[in-house]
């Protein structure tokens, strides 16, 4: 069974690659990144610690609200430079269809499992 295993291999080879590219040369160009901002706040988070980075190095960095079903086409298309979460129990399926368009990549992974449940207290 395909588990997520995405999002840490995924921040950890964006910045790798940020940290490679960057060291080699000045930001490459005035056009911004574009960094697509989701609905729940982990991820806002981690868009911004990307592109805190970014900024550190001289880019230009610009964030957007995208539809999380949508962002994977928006990638394919230009919109849109990276993306650092990938759910594949909720929008896996958008993902990997972009993926086999070509034109994105899939960057890595990691061993962390999520658990999708509803949880309600009484108090």
């Amino acid at each position: 069974m395909y588990t997520i295993k995405r999002t840490v291999g995924a921040i950890v080879a964006g910045i790798i690659l940020a940290f490679s590219a960057g060291s080699i040369s000045a930001a490459d160009s005035s056009s911004p990144i574009v960094i697509p901002t989701h609905n729940w706040s982990s991820q806002v988070v981690m868009a911004y610690v990307i592109g805190g980075i970014f900024e550190s190095m001289g880019n230009n960095v610009e964030y957007v609200p995208a539809d999380t079903q949508a962002v994977y086409e928006a990638i394919r298309n230009g919109d849109v430079t990276i993306s650092h979460e990938v759910w594949q129990s909720t929008f896996g399926e958008s993902f990997y269809n972009a993926m086999a368009k070509g034109g994105i990549i899939d960057a890595g992974n990691h061993a962390a499992m999520t658990l999708k449940k509803w949880v309600f207290l009484n108090t």
